[in-house]
């Protein structure tokens, strides 16, 4: 007996988006189903709406960018040592975070120094002179679009703490690993958690080193009037990459 697609919407729509690539590989209806308009509406109305992440990276042998998501990962069997009871190795099932793969669609071939996320959208902010024509990426439909305006946008883009308008030095992190002098670090600000990527080089088979892209979710609390907090709720290895890429952008979109 096959479910009615409303139920399946409104079933999908409670679901944490993080599951929704792993979900589409179950079949063509659910691959369909996880990208349709109605699913987001759905969501939108059930108030599930959240944060996703999506980072932009360039591979040295491909002309064009390449795009990933943050994504939970099936359980998988790994050794952990219990090193407070002194234990010896055992299998343990746990869930990780990964980065993956996405394919968008209709690429612009103009360039841009930045992105400013506006809900489900990624507009593109180009240093060109202002032009009627602004591009966006659709995170639901994963499509770029160009949108023409009547008037001319200047943009401007800028980080900063709305109270100080500066940074401010984050106390705690303990589990946080430290960051080798020539890692390439962004912080990315997810629905009110500070976000870190890094990479750095791990050990593999036959003596080799590979690169790869971790990521740390630390969310933040305030301590008095001056003291900021962070608590680090995981972190993964998410993503091996050439040695020689490049981290382009990571953008929080609301979905």
């Amino acid at each position: 007996m096959q479910l009615p697609d409303d139920l399946v919407l409104s079933s999908l729509a409670r679901v944490s988006r993080l599951h929704y690539p792993i979900l589409s590989l179950v079949s063509k209806t659910f691959r369909s189903l996880t990208s349709s308009p109605e699913l987001y509406q759905n969501r939108y109305l059930l108030s599930r709406t959240e944060n996703c992440l999506y980072v932009c990276l360039q591979f040295p042998t491909e002309p064009n960018l390449r795009w990933f998501t943050l994504c939970r990962k099936p359980d998988k069997i790994t050794n952990q040592i219990c090193k407070k009871r002194k234990k010896k190795k055992k299998e343990t099932s746990w869930q990780c975070n990964v980065l993956a793969p996405v394919q968008i669609h209709n690429s612009p071939s103009v360039e841009w120094s930045n992105l400013v996320a506006v809900g489900h959208k990624l507009y593109a902010v180009s240093d060109a002179p202002s032009s009627s024509n602004v591009f966006f990426l659709d995170c639901r439909m994963h499509t770029w679009r160009e949108k023409i305006l009547l008037l001319s946008i200047h943009w401007r883009v800028s980080w900063s703490n709305s109270e100080t308008d500066g940074w401010e030095k984050v106390d705690g992190l303990e589990g946080l690993p430290k960051f080798s002098r020539y890692s390439n670090v962004k912080l990315v600000n997810c629905g009110g958690k500070l976000v870190v990527f890094w990479d750095k080089y791990v050990p593999a088979p036959g003596g080799y080193k590979e690169k790869m892209i971790w990521c740390a979710d630390i969310s933040l609390e305030m301590r008095g009037s001056e003291e900021v907090w962070g608590k680090v709720e995981w972190f993964d290895a998410v993503l091996k990459v050439p040695k020689s890429y490049k981290f382009v952008y990571a953008k929080a979109a609301t979905l």
